[in-house]
């Protein structure tokens, strides 16, 4: 099956979600008699159904076939999704070309948003609650553009696109630049400084020089509405600012938007600012990143700043120093389960650093960007460890590595980090120089491909050439004896061996006795140079010798190397070996990457605060659980909805003739809930139950609850609703582009109903262990542990068939009895902040604690893949229970909301990141090369094929390739440590045994960092909070911030507590004063802690201690 026929069968599916849906919600029992969450083919239609949510004239099919032609027109001239057409259509909106508007600010407003819509390719929800609105000023006829909170969820470089559409807009419309006044520009830094001080840290923080240039410059006044309590510190009563209080979105685009994006935006207007007219306006931003580069140089600290050792967690173990031997080795490629952002590491260095960094975990790194979701990929070069027996041991797999790690005395190579060409591109880093690997070697085996075949034969040749790790030590000794470099199999890490240590090895090597190819040496001080070479060997049992297995090309190597020359040497390292040596020896490490552990991993239901079942009102009587089948009467404040014949109902039907009611008024009344569930009880023939979590109360403008049946029958199913109606599950992302049936789960017979009838050679499926690739919108859930993504959706299934059986009278549509049976059904994938999910469709389970899916479709979601995680929604759940009348009315709250679904995937408009993965099966030898002069991926002048080469083409979703194969995706540490550890204390110590045993680790660096960038400032903020907690009533969960005379709450007379306690405060101390004694640590660290502890006696009091007579 090709793209074309996945895609048209993937729309007759979503049809007929429609059909059911649509069929059900015209029995009236819902606010809607059809589906609320409309769907859309394209970008294009998703920014019209956005927009037509504040402007409905964008929904009527004349103007919306008008715009849709419009923009047909302008991509075709400037390119799909292109800002130049952003820019227009924003323009021509605001002109009012299409249709009027009530005013000249609304149609300003309504081109503003559109075009920002377009631009974040109408998935978020900035355009309709980021831009709250748009002034132009009466005198001076400039233009306000007032930007909230939400406005972050477009991302700084998209915030800071929407002041060129507005000055494009402006420029049309013939109004004045904004001319800021001092006060105004004082105002303005006070107010960024009052936004990082007491509201939240920033990436950066801006100069006073800096900012008064930006205010001075940007020809739109930024303006927003009061987002805190906290008024500013100074020029409250700056005129033009309208309040006295921080304006969070304004403070969002300078903070996160033009500082930053600063760079982006200049090579924006270089590519297109003369023909759009933004020059006269935008050229200033040369001089300002000048500024901004200008500080950087003063504000040097003289040494390299690592980004990712900034903070060190409690629990969350360093893996690896940057340049320290050891560390993870750099090398070039890409699994199938790899890009945007995700690299390989073999499973055995999974289990080697203790288990932390589990599958779909994420690291904080080096290099290249910031950090990465952990993949597995167990072609590249595994751990080696010394034991705690003298024996220095390579571990080959995630087994072998588990049992060994107890007996481990010290990790002398973590393994290999294996990285894309394409984030390289994408972090905009220079290249690292690579070290000799397989790829590399097998390049210069056929550069000599006649020399090869004089010495091992056609038949050993062409294997080698397939598979280059097949090799073994004579067949690497004959190739190395025609001049080709030693094998990478049998090069040891020789990098910073000085000359003095590579005589006294060659001395030591030769002094062996050899024996089947194994080399016999006297255990001396000679072994410690095999460990800093890192070169696997064995004790004997009576610890007298020392034993080098298969090393007849080590023997090699030092043949005839004249001990007494080489230290004589400036040389060192390769260099040095490689001159004395009668082998060509490369460099088997070029660099080695620091990184440590970020956030875990993560596959887990969605759960609001009170894990409810139902959007449905319980109040206080409801208690502290929240159960709707313990509260009879209920005063509260509802939608009314009134059915002519037989009166008021809570609900948009009438219970008793069952009559779609619409258009609700709220008031306060008293409801009698035991008897509308009792009712509900009877309609759904379903056995009582003892609890259904309900809300404290609805939250939405008409405050219109869910039916009593939904909540009946989810709290039956073991099920959680989500604010919109929905039921979600989050994963982290995992990208996937080729999977073996044998990892899924799923039967070839089921694979090939699916249209995977063919593997990536063009070879008929019939084996579980062909390679195939993955349709773009194909997904595989986490089917791992009790939390099982799998078992929890086919709950979920059973749940929607019980609906549309007993509630809505409608045939089953699952009828799944096992996980299973949901293989082929639709889902919809969804980002954090978003507004438009994404069809996808299942096709097996994972053992890991994720979702893969191709990294198209999380790329369509506007995520990547280096640690960002979506939420997953069975289809139907969100086409019958979603409502936007569930939704509170607070501004963010449309964020994360299915308001718009995407059907079919358009790479065309997905997020740029993706079109930087790489997709060749081998990168080119000239790329390898390159590597060693450190220049930008561009800079190369190498070709390697990356999907932005596809773009446009029918290519574009198949044929894409990987350079580095795996046996499987789920041979791989699941679970973390991190989660498996009972406690704080116990992870703590893990993260510092391991900090011990790694070589490439300065465990006291790592004990200072987690006491200063963790513990420390906990404890500090703890003693803060206990001074000014709340406390809470323990019967009724009121929170008040002082407590009455009486001592009881004064809602329900329950005692109080507090929310603060000792305990709170004193819960890392013991373990902080622990890791300065055990470590050695400064005296300005402990005295920090000796002061906290007396300020601990002081407000507690010093605990008594029992002591025995004969203490006396």
């Amino acid at each position: 099956m090709d793209a074309q026929e996945y895609f048209q069968k993937l729309g007759s599916q979503i049809d007929r979600h429609y059909e059911v849906a649509n069929e059900a919600r015209s029995r009236g029992k819902d606010v809607e008699t059809r589906v609320e969450c409309m769907p859309a083919a394209d970008k294009n239609n998703r920014c019209i159904e956005i927009l037509s949510t504040m402007y409905p004239q964008f929904a009527e099919k004349e103007n919306r076939e008008k715009i849709l032609a419009r923009l047909d027109e302008l991509e075709k001239e400037y390119g799909i999704g292109s800002d130049p057409a952003a820019l227009e259509i924003s323009k021509e909106i605001a002109l009012e070309k299409f249709f009027k508007f009530k005013d000249r600010e609304t149609a300003v407003a309504a081109g503003l948003r559109f075009g920002c819509a377009f631009n974040t390719k109408g998935v978020v929800g900035a355009p309709l609650e980021g831009i709250t609105n748009v002034k132009i000023d009466p005198k001076d006829k400039f233009l306000y553009v007032y930007y909230a909170g939400p406005i972050r969820t477009a991302g700084g470089t998209a915030q800071v696109f929407t002041l060129f559409l507005a000055d494009h807009i402006r420029r049309a419309l013939g109004l004045s630049i904004y001319k800021a006044t001092k006060e105004e520009m004082e105002r303005y830094y006070t107010e960024l400084n009052d936004y990082l001080t007491y509201v939240t840290r920033k990436q950066y923080k801006p100069s006073e020089e800096e900012v008064n240039f930006l205010v001075s410059h940007v020809p739109i006044c930024l303006t927003g509405e009061a987002t805190e309590q906290r008024e500013v510190s100074r020029h409250k009563d700056c005129e033009r600012a309208e309040t006295t209080r921080i304006r969070g979105g304004m403070c969002l685009v300078y903070l996160d938007g033009l500082p930053l994006k600063a760079e982006k935006l200049n090579k924006k207007l270089k590519k297109y600012g003369e023909k759009m007219g933004l020059v006269e306006t935008w050229s200033w931003l040369e001089e300002f990143i000048k500024i901004k580069k200008g500080k950087k140089a003063d504000g040097g600290s003289g040494g390299k700043v690592y980004k990712f050792l900034e903070e060190v967690p409690a629990g969350r173990p360093v893996y690896a120093m940057p340049d320290r031997k050891g560390g993870f080795r750099l090398r070039y490629g890409r699994s199938r389960a790899m890009g945007s952002g995700c690299f390989g590491f073999h499973p055995a260095t999974q289990a080697v650093l203790d288990s932390f960094p589990a599958v779909a975990s994420q690291m904080k790194i080096e290099v290249p960007g910031k950090g990465c979701t952990v993949s597995v990929c167990d072609y590249i070069e595994p751990p080696i460890a010394k034991m705690k027996n003298g024996d220095v041991v390579q571990l080959h797999t995630l087994e072998e590595a588990k049992a060994a790690y107890k007996d481990i005395d010290k990790i002398l190579f973590v393994g290999d980090m294996l990285v894309t060409y394409g984030d390289f591109v994408e972090n905009g880093e220079k290249l690292i120089p690579t070290p000799y690997v397989e790829e590399v070697w097998k390049y210069d085996l056929e550069d000599a491909k006649e020399a090869a075949e004089d010495a091992i034969g056609k038949e050993k040749l062409d294997a080698l050439l397939k598979d280059p790790k097949t090799i073994d030590a004579k067949t690497a000794i004959a190739l190395a004896e025609k001049g080709i470099p030693l094998h990478p199999k049998y090069l040891q890490f020789y990098d910073g061996i000085s000359a003095g240590e590579m005589a006294g090895l060659a001395r030591y090597l030769q002094s062996g006795e050899k024996k089947d190819g194994r080399l016999v040496l006297k255990n001396n001080e000679g072994k410690l140079l095999l460990e800093k070479a890192i070169i696997p060997h064995k004790l004997s049992l009576d610890k007298l010798y020392v034993v080098i297995e298969d090393a007849t090309p080590l023997i090699k190597t030092f043949e005839g190397v004249m001990p007494e020359e080489v230290e004589k040497e400036e040389l060192s390292g390769y260099a040095l070996l490689d001159k004395y040596s009668q082998f060509k020896i490369m460099e088997k490490a070029t660099k080695y990457v620091g990184a440590r552990m970020g956030r875990p991993e993560k596959s887990m239901l969605r759960k609001m605060k009170g894990s409810p079942q139902i959007l449905f009102p319980v109040g206080e009587k409801g208690g502290r659980m929240r159960n709707l089948v313990d509260v009879e009467n209920l005063i509260t404040e509802l939608s009314e909805f009134v059915c002519p014949e037989h009166g008021a109902s809570v609900f948009p039907y009438c219970l008793r003739c069952g009559r779609h009611l619409k258009a609700p008024t709220q008031q306060k009344k008293q409801i009698y809930v035991r008897g509308l569930l009792n009712e509900a009880y009877q309609r759904l023939q379903e056995p009582r139950l003892e609890m259904i979590k309900g809300v404290k109360g609805v939250v939405s403008k008409r405050k219109v609850p869910e039916p009593i049946e939904k909540g009946i029958l989810r709290a039956k199913h073991g099920l959680y609703v989500f604010r919109d109606g929905t039921i979600r599950f989050d994963m982290v992302n995992a990208p996937i582009t080729h999977f073996k049936p044998r990892e899924t789960g799923t039967s070839i017979e089921k694979l090939k109903e699916l249209g995977y009838t063919h593997d990536v050679h063009g070879q008929e499926l019939t084996d579980e262990n062909q390679v195939i690739e993955m349709f773009p919108q194909d997904l595989l859930l986490s089917k791992y542990g009790e939390e099982s993504a799998a078992d929890y959706f086919l709950s979920v299934s059973k749940f929607i068939d019980d609906l549309l059986v007993k509630f809505y009278g409608l045939p089953a549509f699952y009828n799944a009895k096992t996980p299973d049976d949901l293989v082929g059904q639709l889902f919809l994938d969804i980002a954090p902040h978003t507004i438009a999910p994404v069809v996808c469709r299942l096709i097996g389970f994972t053992d890991n604690r994720c979702h893969y899916a191709h990294p198209y479709l999380f790329a369509a979601t506007r995520r990547d893949c280096d640690g960002e995680e979506n939420g997953v929604i069975l289809m139907m759940d969100c086409l019958l229970n979603f409502s936007k009348e569930y939704i509170s009315e607070r501004r963010g709250s449309i964020s994360d909301a299915p308001l718009t679904i995407s059907t079919i995937l358009n790479l065309g408009e997905v997020d740029d990141e993706v079109y930087d993965m790489d997709i060749a099966f081998r990168y080119p030898k000239e790329f390898y090369q390159k590597t060693r002069e450190r220049l930008f991926p561009w800079e190369t002048g190498v070709k390697i094929e990356q999907v932005n080469a596809r773009l446009g083409k029918d290519t574009c979703y198949s044929g894409l390739g990987y350079t580095t194969e795996n046996t499987s995706i789920n041979l791989a540490v699941h679970l973390t440590t991190y989660k498996t550890a009972e406690d704080m204390v116990e992870k703590i110590n893990r993260q510092l045994d391991l900090a011990k045993k790694l070589k490439c680790v300065d465990e006291r660096f790592v004990a200072q960092k987690i006491l200063s960038s963790h513990f420390i400032k906990d404890i500090k903020g703890n003693f803060r909070t206990f001074f000014s907690q709340t406390f809470r009533c323990t019967s009724c969960n009121n929170v008040i911030r002082r407590p009455p005379l009486a001592g009881k709450c004064p809602r329900c007379n329950g005692p109080l507590v507090l929310t603060v306690s000792e305990g709170t405060i004193v819960k890392y101390l013991e373990a902080s004063k622990k890791i300065a004694e055990d470590f050695n640590m400064d005296s300005y660290t402990i005295n920090q802690l000796n002061m906290m502890q007396n300020q601990l006696n002081n407000i507690f009091g010093k605990k008594a201690r029992q002591s025995s007579l004969a203490a006396f």
